[in-house]
């Protein structure tokens, strides 16, 4: 941001970023919300928008910046980000670095139980490969981690319809076959 917003470049550039995968997360509204930011010099200063958006009123924001036609129904009907004003501000961004302690990723012998308890299932683990790890077991590690074990973590909001699809509408009788063949077939 600091080269972007320092050239010739950032009158003319907006940039937009996702988290790839929010990894079922615990929020108070939704485990499928994340982070959506968008960069410009024309950003209206302190804004921090509450209005439902999804990734698609990103590529919609995106179309009508560069002046192209929405690319289906869906990006068509798709509510455009309302966080820019008409007069740039042209001041170069300054990254400010966070302070981080020397043994920051060195891990310390357990400073009570219930941290020896949270570090063994952190451990327990399969970091091997991406998304092998039990999301609600790491989600609970960083909760203990960040309050400690006087407050529970908060249950994954869920719309109804949720459990239904996971559970499945219809349970297949394990003597009846899909592709169960008749004499007509």
């Amino acid at each position: 941001m600091e080269a972007i917003s320092s050239s010739v470049y950032w009158k003319d550039s907006a940039i937009f970023i996702v988290e790839d995968d929010a990894q079922a997360g615990p929020d108070h509204v939704d485990s499928h919300r994340s982070v959506g930011l968008a960069i410009s010099a024309y950003n209206k200063p302190g804004a921090l928008i509450h209005k439902f958006h999804s990734t698609v009123s990103m590529i919609r924001t995106i179309e009508m910046l560069l002046g192209i036609a929405p690319m289906n129904q869906l990006d068509a009907s798709a509510v455009p980000m309302n966080i820019f004003q008409e007069t740039p501000d042209l001041t170069p961004y300054k990254a400010v670095l966070p302070t981080i302690a020397a043994d920051n990723l060195l891990t310390h012998k357990p400073k009570d139980k219930a941290t020896a308890e949270w570090m063994k299932k952190s451990n327990r683990q399969n970091f091997a490969h991406a998304d092998m790890a039990d999301p609600k077991v790491l989600n609970a590690v960083i909760w203990f981690a960040c309050t400690g074990s006087g407050s529970n973590i908060p249950q994954t909001a869920q719309l109804p319809a949720y459990q239904a699809m996971r559970l499945g509408i219809a349970e297949v009788d394990q003597d009846e076959s899909v592709f169960k063949k008749d004499d007509d077939d």
